[in-house]
């Protein structure tokens, strides 16, 4: 078969040594394999970021969602604090220009909402500094929990993201001075520093955080964080918008293999398993085993060639995946 992309040949060469008796047809809808059977695989997710509040603009402007950001309160204090975020990407209260408290130091406190003229607020009750990245030598990234109450009964409490596993897990991580556009799954461009994503840790854009792909990370060792066709790409590869219209061909929690260009994040060693797809930020360049549906379906949507196909040698593909074995 015509050789794969340089850059990832050298890095997975186990498997793309296979990749001439792999079955393109091969049928990838069985999703029902046991995660402990595949300990180093990585869970996708089919949305970008889709919660109770998932951008706030930190100047009291409304949301996509309608919601706007009220103050921060410290505990038996009337008078709000701003919020603001810090370099470390934690969130920080502020009385003027001095900084009153951030990370841990924020436990207790109080994030106050309104939309459509009811308001609510949520009690951050816990902080996580050490959450290890995905990326071979990035710094670890921080996680809150925040809890607000219970719609259907006011005495309990529930974490902010929806899918947390408790209402106390530190799930919730910050994102500032970015949006993303949650149908098209894209970075929403936006010049206005105040916008803030707050991410939870099973959707896309705390995914592409942990992978090293933040607005506000250096990336691979330069002085730049990952561009935005950098970014984007990893928003397709994760979400599975191989067509890159925004309509993802994958279920949460669905396993797979990934690695990128330029070896941040890089297969464990002995995989064995069938090539999925390689990616940029216009979705799939080419596309052998889909993750987890026929990819009759994907074909009825678009036009993508097999990766087998393709001579991928010079390839502008920023991510590989591969599908674990069923």
């Amino acid at each position: 078969m015509p050789s794969t992309t340089a850059r990832f040949l050298s890095l997975a060469a186990p498997v793309l040594a296979l990749l001439g008796a792999c079955d393109p047809a091969i049928d990838a809808t069985d999703d029902a394999a046991d995660f402990r059977d595949c300990p180093s695989c990585v869970l996708n997710s089919p949305v970008i970021n889709d919660f109770l509040f998932p951008e706030l603009h930190l100047g009291g402007q409304p949301n996509f969602d309608g919601v706007t950001l009220i103050g921060l309160y410290r505990p038996n204090v009337p008078t709000p604090y701003t919020l603001g975020v810090n370099a470390d990407e934690d969130l920080v209260a502020r009385s003027g220009n001095t900084v009153i408290a951030h990370g841990s130091g924020l436990i207790g406190w109080e994030i106050e909402l309104e939309k459509a003229g009811t308001r609510t607020r949520g009690k951050i009750t816990g902080y996580n500094r050490n959450i290890p990245s995905w990326a071979a030598g990035n710094r670890p990234i921080s996680a809150y929990a925040i809890v607000f109450p219970d719609p259907g009964d006011p005495a309990q409490i529930k974490n902010a993201c929806p899918t947390a596993p408790t209402p106390g897990a530190t799930v919730l991580t910050i994102i500032p001075g970015q949006t993303y556009d949650r149908e098209h799954k894209l970075v929403d461009i936006t010049n206005d520093p105040n916008w803030v994503t707050f991410a939870c840790a099973d959707e896309a854009a705390y995914k592409a955080k942990r992978l090293g792909y933040d607005p506000n990370l250096r990336f691979a060792g330069t002085n730049q964080p990952a561009s935005i066709a950098q970014q984007n790409a990893t928003l397709k590869m994760i979400t599975a918008d191989y067509c890159g219209t925004g309509h993802s061909f994958t279920a949460q929690n669905t396993e797979l293999w990934w690695q990128n260009d330029v070896a941040t994040v890089t297969l464990p060693n002995n995989v064995v398993s069938m090539v999925e797809a390689v990616w940029t930020d216009a979705g799939a360049l080419c596309l052998d085993t889909p993750r987890l549906v026929d990819r009759e379906q994907v074909e009825a949507a678009c036009d993508i060639p097999l990766c087998g196909d393709l001579d991928l040698t010079n390839s502008p593909g920023a991510w590989m995946t591969w599908a674990p074995p069923a």
